[in-house]
């Protein structure tokens, strides 16, 4: 049997496929767990079981279809994805989900056993596993290269069963540290599900709020962080009082009739102004990238939508603008624009008349039944072309008759 165990704890988004031996079924679970500071953990359990005969034969009820024609062509018996971000305060929440087997770094993290005969045949088809992912889970999985596969030895064990022999079997894992989990990871994620993220508890997880919760804050800052915060509100202050304190003394000059010693004490005035602005302005730059409101600023992307961190790097950002969302959603708002200037000035198209085609040519009292052609006329309910032709529901009159002779 083959499983597909996906879970979501509101910072980490695993995935694992292994064989098992179970029935084909589906599986769902939400558990809610309160902790301290008003903080909660929600963790989302979803498992889709497929026996190893149908996934064979490509017969999917609960298993994707994308994620196993992507692990059939690859040869991968086993997967391991992890898609992760912010950290567990273990002193103020306690002890870590699942003991933390299923955490991992920050970023992407894979790993998989896959059938092939050498490194160097097992290797093509983690090529092939990686950028087939990449574009599944829309992260940017296809950077693993070489330079960030490893081969460990005894840190991985399988944990399903495979019918394979164990020297075929190549285990190979990589890492990307710097990826940046958002939205557009957690929509094909969920369309992984049999009921694609629109019932069940996977309907509670809304991409926005989800990625507006407390969880991917930065619990504290750092001690240069706050070493560095207080030397700016330190040189804050006294700049205030300097500035406070020149203008009353040039005020007190400016009385004395002392007009040079006034002017050059508001030089030194707007000198000392110009200094607090500056530092004004490293205290907001500091206070952006640092702490709670640092770890990542979100900002709402101007075409498709999606939640962007504007500490990303540019590979990225590439990624994301380069991605066949966004470029799918730029198409359609430049078709829209062109549709508009296009249909400009422009009258309504004209519509036909309802009674144009077949109208009531008798009323209802013109002859016998409902009049000469009935409801619609020619056309009509009774008229030719309608419902039976020539007839309309077993009429004899002209056009139709209508509904029948009374």
């Amino acid at each position: 049997m083959l499983r597909l165990f996906q879970c979501l704890v509101g910072l980490l988004l695993a995935l694992s496929i292994q064989p098992i031996v179970a029935e084909s079924d589906y599986q769902e679970r939400l558990n809610l767990q309160p902790l301290p500071l008003g903080a909660l953990l929600a963790s989302f359990d979803f498992r889709s079981n497929e026996s190893l005969t149908s996934f064979e034969k490509q017969n999917f009820r609960f298993f994707p279809r994308s994620l196993g024609q992507i692990l059939q062509h690859s040869n991968t018996k086993e997967l391991h994805l992890r898609l992760s971000t912010g950290r567990w305060n273990a002193d103020t929440w306690g002890a870590r989900p699942w003991q933390g087997k299923k955490e991992g770094g920050t970023g992407v993290e894979l790993w998989a056993w896959i059938d092939a005969q050498d490194d160097e045949k097992s290797f093509q088809k983690w090529t092939t596993l990686t950028q087939s992912l990449s574009g599944l889970f829309c992260a940017s999985l296809n950077f693993i290269d070489s330079t960030r596969t490893t081969r460990p030895v005894q840190s991985f064990s399988p944990e399903g069963h495979h019918n394979v022999e164990k020297a075929r079997l190549r285990l190979l894992h990589g890492v990307l540290p710097g990826e940046v989990v958002c939205t557009e990871n957690l929509t094909p994620f969920l369309k992984l599900l049999p009921c694609k993220g629109k019932v069940g508890i996977a309907s509670l997880l809304d991409g926005h709020k989800v990625f507006d919760a407390s969880w991917q804050r930065r619990l504290e800052k750092t001690p240069d962080e706050i070493r560095q915060t207080n030397a700016l509100l330190k040189t804050i202050s006294d700049l205030s009082k300097t500035i406070n304190t020149g203008l009353l003394e040039v005020s007190i000059l400016g009385e004395t009739g002392s007009v040079g010693l006034a002017s050059t004490e508001f030089h030194k005035v707007r000198v000392a102004k110009q200094a607090k602005e500056q530092a004004e302005r490293d205290l907001k730059a500091l206070s952006d990238t640092s702490g709670p409101s640092g770890h990542q600023k979100l900002q709402v992307c101007d075409v498709c939508g999606a939640y962007l961190s504007r500490l990303d790097n540019d590979r990225r950002l590439a990624d994301h603008f380069y991605g066949k969302m966004h470029l799918g959603y730029a198409q359609m708002r430049k078709t829209y624009e062109s549709l508009q200037k296009e249909l400009k000035g422009r009258p309504p198209p004209v519509r036909p008349d309802d009674n144009a085609a077949g109208g009531p040519r008798g009323g209802f009292d013109d002859g016998p039944g409902y009049g000469d052609g009935g409801w619609g006329g020619r056309g009509g309910f009774g008229g030719r072309g309608g419902f039976r032709g020539g007839g309309g529901f077993r009429g004899r009159g002209r056009g139709g008759g209508g509904f029948g002779r009374w």
